[in-house]
């Protein structure tokens, strides 16, 4: 009985978890880095990836004045690295924020290195 309960454990947990090699065993949470805005809502927002200009779009909604500037989409981009990232708001056509982000991501998650939590407009 013991042994099927260990092999129960197992199968539950390799259904519940990603792995990306045979060592690493990540968790289902969807990881995000995000800033929270005070002072209104933004009419405009998306994150540019310093190394390479990109403008990245994330339209996963906006909750409690939260904006996301990363998510795990964008985990294998960024595996075993970190990379800068600027976040852009814009409301009533002008530039109101304007921070830099330091993201990394192990081999599961990505994860906020160095920037603000939050801002005032």
């Amino acid at each position: 009985m013991k042994r099927y309960l260990q092999l129960f454990v197992i199968i539950l947990i390799s259904f519940s978890c990603k792995h990306n090699d045979k060592d690493t065993a990540c968790t289902s949470m969807f990881a995000s880095v995000s800033i929270e805005v005070n002072g209104g809502t933004l009419d405009n927002y998306y994150t540019i990836r310093s190394s390479t200009g990109d403008t990245i779009r994330i339209t996963d909604g906006v909750f409690q004045n939260a904006y996301t500037v990363l998510n795990d989409n964008y985990q294998q981009m960024l595996e075993d690295k970190q990379e800068t990232f600027k976040f852009v708001g814009v409301k009533s056509g002008i530039k109101v924020v304007d921070e830099n982000f330091i993201i990394s991501a192990d081999k599961c998650h990505i994860s906020k290195v160095s920037g603000v939590n939050s801002v005032t407009i």
